[in-house]
């Protein structure tokens, strides 16, 4: 059986859905019930309670083999000792500790392409590039890598860590996430202006949610251990405006500001590992495109 912490969010959903699509026994840890989403699973059980709390992780880790982690509590603040990083990683060795009693084989991290920084070469961004992050979010998510790493070694455990670049795309529950293109579309339909820090130039590589999920399961069937990048389709922030005034026939408001401390500029992974072990590729151009058309009807 697999356990998937963090099986409700935007991500999680998406892989309890294709898990549960080729019927695998499913346990999804929560704080909250899920009335409609539990009447669509038939291989899932749910359990109860706060991630926070040793003895409920511990109780969900029974008779479990493959752990999916997807819980992350946020924070960017500017300093590394923050107490939302101080937290993560509490309660990240916390798990690992309990994943141990429970004679757990594997775990599967979702880290981010975060921890790679800025990167302001041509060249795409592959697993064995520097890890520089600027921000305490890539900060923290580095350091709870090297803690899953060095413990999994200790404790011949196999692992895998995926590093995902920006998400798109509705969920199994119908959830659009927040990233930018749908912040840029929700100002446009409400004629608001919409503040850019920086000239729009900024670029990151966009995956659909479906596709992350699909290939993070093929990764896990396949046994793949160690470090992978999951990319999508690069693009600008003013290539996505293009996209959607194209779409929607109308003329977004921007206000350029100047870039915010701590922010990444340009990053775009290098997914080549990944799609060598799975022999196929993706094109998040035209998903992307078809995403924006579908919000326009």
């Amino acid at each position: 059986m697999k356990l998937i912490l963090g099986g409700t969010g935007y991500i999680g959903c998406e892989i309890v859905r294709v898990l549960e699509n080729i019927k695998t026994p499913l346990r999804i840890f929560t704080r909250n019930k899920e009335g409609n989403l539990s009447k669509k699973l038939a291989n899932t059980e749910f359990h109860f309670g706060s991630y926070s709390e040793r003895a409920s992780i511990n109780s969900a880790l029974k008779n479990i083999e493959c752990v999916y982690h997807l819980i992350h509590l946020f924070g960017e603040e500017k300093t590394s000792s923050d107490n939302s990083q101080k937290k993560n990683l509490r309660y990240f060795k916390q798990f690992l500790i309990e994943a141990k009693k429970n004679e757990v084989k594997k775990i599967i991290y979702f880290s981010s392409a975060a921890v790679y920084g800025e990167k302001k070469d041509k060249k795409n961004t592959k697993e064995n590039s520097d890890l520089n992050p600027i921000n305490n979010y890539g900060n923290t998510k580095l350091k709870m890598e090297n803690m899953l790493v060095t413990f999994c070694k200790k404790n011949s455990i196999n692992y895998l860590i995926i590093r995902p670049s920006s998400i798109f795309g509705k969920n199994f529950k119908g959830n659009i996430g927040k990233n930018i293109l749908y912040q840029l579309i929700y100002s446009l339909k409400k004629n608001e202006v919409f503040q850019i820090y920086g000239d729009g130039h900024s670029v990151r590589d966009y995956l659909h949610v479906n596709d992350l999920a699909k290939i993070t399961v093929q990764l896990d069937k396949r046994n793949c251990f160690g470090k992978f990048n999951i990319g999508g389709y690069p693009f600008s922030i003013n290539q996505i405006i293009f996209l959607i005034e194209k779409k929607f026939n109308s003329k977004l408001e921007v206000k350029y500001g100047d870039k915010k401390e701590n922010e990444v500029l340009k990053l775009v992974l290098d997914s080549k590992k990944t799609f060598s072990i799975l022999g196929q590729k993706i094109n998040d151009l035209k998903k992307l495109e078809n995403e924006i058309k579908d919000i326009t009807t």
